[in-house]
């Protein structure tokens, strides 16, 4: 079966690196909001308020899906 399977199509390979790229960036606010918890000793368990300004509206809205 596995032989007679077809090459995945070029759009489905671009769509999983989009994927990739965007999950990236979401982890990569976590991280710098983590850092300026930890810079202001901030407990891991203490709820803050975040502000986060963004340009791009396709990570504004992989944004709002997440939180």
């Amino acid at each position: 079966m596995l032989i007679n399977s077809s090459f995945p199509s070029q759009i489905r390979i671009s769509k999983e690196y989009d994927v990739e790229s965007r999950v990236e960036n979401i982890r990569d606010i976590i991280r710098k909001i983590r850092k300026i918890r930890a810079e202001l000793s901030i407990h891991p368990k203490e709820i803050i308020n975040v502000k986060i300004f963004i340009n791009e509206s396709n990570l504004v809205k992989d944004l709002a899906e997440t939180f």
